[in-house]
């Protein structure tokens, strides 16, 4: 937890100070490379390992680096593009993209134009509307506002503030006051989720958080299409009505590669995930995939869930997956993978439960590939019932192979290393009860 949040809404540049303050307090650089791309990975059936080829993009080097258990930590919204738009690249300004932005990219006084009002399109554009001379806008189909979640501990309306000095004190010297703060804050961001669910109450009061953004509308530097892009131009765009609007700074909120396809080929047994989620986007539980051995992935299909936090979500996950892998140390798993039959059945039940919720609107969502009908690959419940789902391992939902042909093999001599170590607790399952039987 971070005791020295500067806003209730933290804004990226602190967000991204945040990760940079975590890496640098538990030496985590140590362990990662920057500027190095993965170009494929490969299972090795007889040495029970992954060989995943890395390219130095400073040096243009490759090299084979080897694992036993391969994690894929891409993410959800890890490839960004270009919105498929007539005429984009021709643009002889300024062309921008949130998820790649220039921030020296001056908007003093400039003709702007912003394509997308998604969670990213609702936070430029109250941000960057005073800056600009006037601001372009389309809404291509309908959107509905909130002040922001949480708002019982922001301010009124669900207005942003600064904490103060004494808060932030106050919040490092009592860590217990604190937690229970931030618990609070995620208990009512994740009860949104029976927002989603059509028919409800709590539906009907389904809103996007946008502070500021409603009223940006309205101003008269603010000019809002209410239809798709047209076409873009070298100097602007054509309006509805085919007539060109010249603009300095076209800046694209949105454009994201949201397929599941992984971006390098990972390969076992003859078989490409590429291919597989080029199908048909699966997975089991998020986690894994069959016929991917020693696989795992964060944020895979059927991760997203609209509400609460992605982090913790993340810790839970890997938290789960450490505890295969100990299992696998422990037992001699050579390698291991979730069923075809697990993974039909919890697909089976989540295309039925996401049949109920408002994603499977006709309307387009990065949900559904950026399609009107596509496939949704949410998880198909709260954040309460994944973190209870991957609190411990469903080993009877996984295929397993052992390095010996004897599953016990693992017992080894039929000592415990514990009876080798000086000094060691042989009695340690004496720990797991307690309480005194009451005097007579």
């Amino acid at each position: 937890m971070n005791p020295n949040w500067s806003q209730f809404y933290s804004e990226g540049p602190e967000i991204l100070q945040y990760f940079k303050t975590v890496v640098q307090r538990f030496n985590l650089d140590s362990y990662f490379r920057l500027s190095h791309v993965i170009t494929g990975a490969f299972w090795d059936p007889d040495r029970g390992q992954w060989d995943v080829n890395v390219q130095d993009l400073q040096t243009g080097k490759t090299f084979v680096d080897r694992c036993d258990i391969f994690i894929n930590c891409s993410g959800i919204l890890n490839a960004w593009d270009w919105p498929k738009i007539k005429g984009l690249h021709s643009f002889e300004g300024k062309l921008c993209h949130t998820a790649d932005y220039d921030t020296s990219t001056d908007l003093s006084s400039k003709k702007v134009a912003v394509i997308g009002i998604g969670s990213s399109g609702v936070q430029v554009i109250p941000k960057i509307v005073d800056q600009v001379e006037h601001l372009y806008c389309w809404i291509r189909s309908s959107s509905w506002m909130t002040a922001g979640f949480a708002q019982k501990y922001a301010r009124p309306n669900g207005a942003n503030f600064k904490y103060t000095d004494e808060q932030k004190t106050a919040f490092s010297l009592n860590p217990k006051a604190y937690l229970e703060y931030c618990k609070n804050l995620e208990k009512e961001i994740s009860a949104n989720v029976k927002m989603i669910q059509t028919g409800t109450p709590e539906a009907k009061q389904a809103r996007i958080p946008g502070n500021g953004f409603l009223e940006a509308l309205t101003l008269n530097k603010v000019t809002t299409y209410l239809t798709g892009v047209k076409e873009i131009t070298p100097k602007g765009f054509l309006d509805p009505d085919g007539r060109e609007q010249e603009v300095d700074v076209i800046i694209c909120a949105t454009g994201y590669d949201t397929s599941w396809v992984p971006r390098f080929p990972i390969v076992a047994n003859g078989t490409n995930l590429q291919d597989i989620q080029a199908k048909r986007p699966i997975s089991y539980l998020s986690l894994a995939v069959p016929q991917m051995p020693n696989y795992f992935m964060i944020g895979g299909p059927y991760f997203s869930f609209g509400h609460g936090s992605y982090t913790t979500m993340v810790e839970l996950f890997m938290d789960n997956i450490l505890a295969v892998v100990a299992k696998m140390q422990k037992d001699n798993i050579k390698h291991l993978s979730p069923t075809q039959d697990a993974t039909d059945a919890f697909i089976e039940h989540a295309d039925l439960w996401l049949k109920r919720t408002a994603w499977a609107g006709d309307c387009p969502s990065w949900f559904k590939n950026g399609t009107r009908n596509g496939t949704l690959t949410i998880f198909p419940g709260s954040c309460l019932v994944l973190a209870d789902l991957v609190s411990t391992p469903r080993y009877e939902d996984y295929d397993i192979s052992y390095w010996s042909g004897n599953r016990f093999a693992a017992l080894g001599n039929g000592f415990s290393t514990v009876e080798y170590e000086e000094g060691a607790d042989a009695a340690w399952y004496w720990e797991t009860r307690d309480g005194l039987l009451p005097s007579s």
